[in-house]
């Protein structure tokens, strides 16, 4: 199911930076193995079968990440609770079955779970999971619903998959990263000994090169997902919308940012989100359409 959820990800027109990106991702963790040939298979082939054992590993991970279990693996980490307060969750079960009757795609085992931080905010993680924080349950009863319509939206497209597999992969590349800072900083202590600034040199020419080029690819992943990520949150608010809840919604915003500038454009590119002004103008827009 996650697995087939995942692949859907990856032929949705919205999410295509993010898919080419973790295509590229993929492309470069089976070079890195293959080239490294870590394990002798004996045959002629062996930076093939090397590159495959690379994304095989990184499948297994994918896989545990997409599960239930990494999503409780990652609950744990942010300090997630199971939600107890019973408006709270009357408001998500009332939420649920509408947008359950919208979508065919929405687990029957979604959960809600809050952090204890004062934002005004919620997400949805994974393909079981809503996590809304303190500063939400402020909010009048409408508002909430139409939060909690939006993040229905995200379980439904499958949002995460695309970006929890770069995720995987880019903590792959990191390991590599590590290994590689270990073998530098040894063999600069080595040449060190014979001569200290030529230590210096051979860890400067090796690691801060390799660390930028890593910072360089880390960054255009992060600028291409953004990308994806704002056209996410318009087919969410459409979700929304769809369920009903586009004035509450409308309403959440603005009341939110009352007074909305546009963004620059260095300001949108580094944003996960699109500005409020054009989310409100797709909101009205897809309303009218729906009416």
């Amino acid at each position: 199911m996650y697995l087939g959820s995942f692949l859907r990800s990856l032929f949705t027109p919205r999410k295509f930076l993010s898919a080419i990106y973790f295509l590229m991702n993929i492309a470069l963790i089976f070079l890195l193995f293959g080239w490294l040939s870590l394990f002798d298979f004996g045959t002629e082939l062996d930076f093939l079968w090397n590159g495959l054992v690379g994304l095989g590993i990184h499948l297994v991970i994918l896989l545990v990440s997409l599960s239930p279990v990494g999503e409780a693996i990652t609950r744990f980490q942010m300090g997630a609770k199971k939600e107890t307060d019973e408006r709270a969750l009357k408001l998500f079960q009332e939420v649920y079955e509408r947008a359950g009757e919208h979508s065919s795609r929405l687990s029957r085992h979604v959960k809600l779970y809050r952090i204890q931080r004062n934002e005004i905010n919620a997400f949805a993680l994974g393909h079981r999971t809503v996590i809304v924080l303190d500063g939400l349950m402020s909010c009048s009863d409408a508002q909430i619903r139409a939060v909690l319509a939006h993040e229905f939206g995200h379980i439904a497209n499958g949002d995460s998959d695309i970006t929890l597999g770069i995720r995987v992969a880019n903590s792959i590349l990191t390991v590599f990263l590590f290994i590689y800072t270990l073998i530098v900083n040894l063999i600069a202590v080595v040449v060190g000994i014979l001569s200290e600034s030529v230590g210096d040199i051979v860890r400067i020419v090796l690691l801060w090169g390799v660390n930028f080029v890593y910072s360089l690819w880390v960054g255009l992943g992060y600028l291409m997902d953004n990308a994806s990520s704002r056209k996410q949150e318009y087919a969410a608010d459409a979700f929304a919308v769809s369920c009903g809840y586009g004035a509450e919604l409308h309403a959440f915003l603005s009341a939110l940012d009352p007074s909305p500038q546009k963004m620059s454009l260095l300001s949108l590119m580094s944003s996960t989100h699109p500005d409020t002004v054009r989310r409100l103008q797709r909101i009205e827009k897809n309303m009218e359409a729906a009416a």
